[in-house]
C-alpha cells in the first residue's frame, strides 16, 4: 500500500495571502478565520504550521499559536488556535490531525517560548465552542485542563469578539503534564523518527489508505532530548501557572 506523501513545516511571511484564502475558504461557525493581524504576527514569529502535498499544491491543514495577550504587559498569554484540517487528512489513525497539531504546538512552546521575566506569566490556553464536541474530545485528550474564573482583561476579551459575553466557549490551559502527554502523543505518532505514518479508512476504494507526513519543523530534532528531560520532571517547564492580571512592563 503506496502512502500519499505530505510534508509539515512552519509557513513563512510570503505565504499570508494564501493562508487568508485557505482559511476564508474552510472557513465554519465553530472555527472562524483567524484575523489578518494574527495571522501575520504568527508568520513573523514561526508559530504557523501547515501541511501541504510533498509534491506540491494547496495546503490541506493549518494550525497556530497566536497571541492572546496584549504586548508590553508582563502576563503572556499564547493560545493554540487557527486549527483547520481539510478532508485528505481527516479520519488519520493512531491519533487524527489535529490532535498532533495539539501535540507539536505544545511542544514547540514548551521548549522555545521564553521564560517569563521575575514577576511575570506564559500560559497557553484554548478556546472551544462548547457544543464543538470533537474539538473538545481533542483538547481534554490532550491533556489541556479546564481554566478557572478569567481575570477581569481576558473576560473583557472575551466580551469584545462574542459581542454579547455568552459563555458557549470554554477556557483550556496547557500545565506541565500536558506537556509530557504532547510527547507520549509524539511518540505514539512516530514524529520524533521525522516521519509520521497513519492510516484510514478508503471511502472510495475500500480497504484502508496510508498516508505519511514528513516533519520538517525546524529545530526539532534538537528540541527532543529537553522534551524528554521535561516528560522524566528532570527539567522545569513554566507552563501552568494562574491567568494574571496585566501588568505593564517596566521600562528600563
Amino acid at each position: 500500500m503506496k502512502p500519499t506523501l505530505f510534508v509539515l513545516r512552519y509557513a513563512t511571511e510570503g505565504e499570508l495571502e494564501r493562508l487568508m484564502n485557505f482559511y476564508r475558504a474552510n472557513a465554519k461557525v465553530a472555527s472562524p478565520p483567524p484575523s489578518i493581524g494574527s495571522l501575520n504576527k504568527a508568520l513573523q514569529t514561526g508559530r504557523l504550521m501547515v501541511i501541504e502535498p510533498e509534491d506540491g499544491g494547496g495546503y490541506v491543514a493549518a494550525s497556530a499559536t497566536f497571541d492572546f495577550s496584549p504586548d508590553g504587559f508582563t502576563a503572556h498569554v499564547g493560545e493554540l488556535s487557527g486549527t483547520c484540517v481539510t478532508r485528505p487528512l481527516g479520519g488519520c489513525r493512531p491519533l487524527n490531525v489535529q490532535r498532533m497539531f495539539i501535540a507539536a504546538r505544545v511542544a514547540v512552546h514548551a521548549v522555545f517560548s521564553s521564560e517569563p521575566e521575575e514577576g511575570g506569566t506564559d500560559t497557553l490556553i484554548s478556546i472551544v465552542k462548547r457544543d464543538n464536541e470533537a474539538s473538545l474530545r481533542n483538547i481534554e485528550a490532550a491533556g489541556l485542563v479546564p481554566a478557572p474564573a478569567l481575570p477581569d482583561w481576558m473576560d473583557y476579551e472575551h466580551h469584545s469578539w462574542t459581542g454579547d459575553g455568552g459563555d458557549g466557549w470554554a477556557y483550556y490551559l496547557a500545565t506541565a503534564s500536558t506537556v509530557r502527554q504532547a510527547v507520549a502523543d509524539l511518540d505514539t505518532l512516530g514524529f520524533f523518527s521525522g516521519r509520521v505514518r497513519l492510516t484510514r479508512d478508503d471511502l472510495v476504494n475500500g480497504g484502508e489508505e496510508a498516508i505519511e507526513i514528513r516533519c520538517a519543523l525546524r529545530g526539532m530534532e534538537m528540541a527532543e532530548a529537553d522534551l524528554r528531560e521535561i516528560a522524566a520532571g528532570r527539567q522545569h517547564v513554566h507552563l501552568g501557572a494562574p491567568l494574571a492580571r496585566l501588568v505593564r512592563r517596566s521600562v528600563k
